[in-house]
């Protein structure tokens, strides 16, 4: 690399870095008033512990079913409404039936003809010989909709299950990115020319290290993104 392309490199380089450090000044006075601390507060930051964590797809997708959505959640109970009304559309094919019953004293008649205290009981029914098939219409109309909801269940569990599959592929891919980035700094690894070992190194070093830090980032929104699906949660775009 000539000196003209390192001095614009180091160059630019210092301007990112001032910018950046401009940014952090910023957010951290922000951060220091929302915490009510005095102004002169110095922070350091921490970085956190490292990702640990083994989910596998078999996993994400019975706790997704353990912690249904909300979708799913609704879509069961329209089917329940659906069903309870297509058992009810059913009874107009049962006669209704009512039972009477009550006591009378009486002296208005001898007791030839009806005793002077009695009890009696009834039971009456009807049924509706012909309707124009309205009994018929509104049965099949329940039991489409109940078909349809029950097929509204299944789809909208699919469409749970393929989110949680497509939440965790995105998982593999950003967990294996990340892992790829830190081999990469690994002074271990066989068949890869270090950073090191390279002409400025010390910038090469850098991006390096700065490519997996971005790796490690993705590879922890990807978790938590599925790890909100699996629980039912909405994810934040």
């Amino acid at each position: 690399m000539s000196t003209g392309a390192q001095q614009t490199d180091a160059l630019r380089v210092e301007r990112t870095q001032t910018a950046v450090a401009g940014e952090v000044a910023r957010l951290t006075a922000a951060l220091i008033g929302l915490l009510g601390l005095a102004p002169d507060t110095r922070l350091e930051l921490v970085p956190p512990a490292p990702l640990v964590e083994n989910l596998t797809l078999k996993d994400a997708l019975a706790q997704a079913q353990a912690s249904p959505s909300l979708e799913v959640v609704e879509a069961e109970q329209t089917a329940v409404k659906a069903r309870s009304a297509a058992n009810l559309a059913r009874f107009a094919y049962v006669p209704g039936v009512a039972i009477i019953g009550g006591y009378v004293h009486q002296d208005a008649l001898s007791d030839t003809v009806l005793p002077e205290n009695f009890a009696y009981v009834g039971v009456i029914a009807t049924y509706t010989l012909f309707d124009s098939l309205k009994r018929e219409r509104a049965v099949k109309e329940a039991a489409a909709q109940q078909q349809a909801a029950d097929l509204g269940v299944q789809l909208t569990k699919a469409k749970a299950a393929a989110a949680v599959k497509s939440a965790y592929m995105e998982l593999e891919r950003s967990r294996d990115a990340y892992h790829f980035a830190r081999q990469m700094l690994s002074p271990s690894r066989t068949g890869v020319r270090l950073v090191s070992n390279s002409d400025n190194a010390e910038a090469s070093r850098a991006r390096a290290e700065a490519d997996v830090f971005r790796a490690e980032q993705r590879y922890r929104e990807a978790y938590a993104a599925l790890t909100l699906i699996a629980d039912g949660q909405p994810t934040i775009r």
